[in-house]
């Protein structure tokens, strides 16, 4: 449906019956939400909530998906669709300080892109989202998989190992210096 009206739409399911709770539209190209319903279950500790949604865009899991993921207990796993054959699945470790980890994580990402658009070598800004879940798996804070699509392969094969690595390593500092204060 997605490809067809370039919407974000989202697939609600339960984890534990499999059985098919709502399906949904914003009609938007950049968002889909849970309608108030369902977004209780989210917030339960009892929801079982798997949900399943598009990116038309073909990026990872973005800041947002994954402040919802790992605030809101109800929500066992979140995916995103490409419309390119990509993928992206997560699952929180329901750590209690998770969404201040993220946002730290975030925060440090960002620094870190503006300081190599200073030296006059930035990054694609679709590659942010990838790199960050990346360092929140690597942390502990998530559980992330991923199939790349075409696009993101090639974003992935323009940065070098050792700038990839720098970026992911401010990112955890980020997290592990934000660890020691909480």
């Amino acid at each position: 449906m997605g490809r067809r009206t370039g919407f974000e739409h989202l697939l609600c399911y339960c984890g534990e019956t499999g059985n098919e709770l709502v399906r949904h539209s914003d009609r938007a190209p950049d968002r889909v939400g849970l309608p108030k319903r369902h977004l209780m279950q989210a917030k339960s500790r009892g929801g079982r909530l798997v949900i399943h949604h598009n990116h038309p865009q073909d990026m990872s899991l973005s800041l947002v998906d994954i402040l919802h993921l790992v605030s809101r207990p109800g929500m066992m796993e979140l995916f995103a669709h490409g419309h390119d054959g990509s993928w992206y699945w997560a699952e929180s470790h329901r750590r209690r300080d998770g969404h201040d980890m993220v946002l730290h994580g975030a925060n440090a990402l960002v620094k870190a892109y503006r300081q190599l658009a200073t030296r006059g070598s930035p990054l694609r800004e679709e590659l942010a989202p990838h790199l960050l879940n990346l360092a929140l798996d690597y942390s502990g804070i998530i559980m992330y998989k991923f199939q790349l699509g075409q696009s993101m392969i090639t974003s992935v094969a323009s940065v070098s190992e050792d700038r990839k690595n720098w970026l992911l390593d401010c990112v955890k500092e980020a997290i592990r210096k934000e660890r020691q204060i909480s």
